[in-house]
């Protein structure tokens, strides 16, 4: 399950621009070891994250909500 949450996640961080997108699939995959907080974390980070490099302001959301 975890691997498929870290290739979603992966996938996800490619279709929408993030940089390294291993290694937003990667730390999806060991943070959903850590049970709720964990996804959450991931959840916070890719938001971040996507605030950061996308610029377009409804954009910015779409790597967390494609974790979510």
């Amino acid at each position: 399950m975890n691997a498929f949450v870290g290739i979603g996640t992966g996938l996800v961080a490619w279709a929408t621009g993030l940089d390294n997108p291993t290694l937003w699939g990667v730390l999806a995959f060991f943070l959903n070891y850590i049970p709720i907080i964990g996804p959450i974390i991931c959840l916070g980070v890719l938001l971040l994250a996507g605030m950061l490099r996308i610029e377009p302001l409804w954009a910015s959301f779409m790597p967390a909500a494609g974790f979510s």
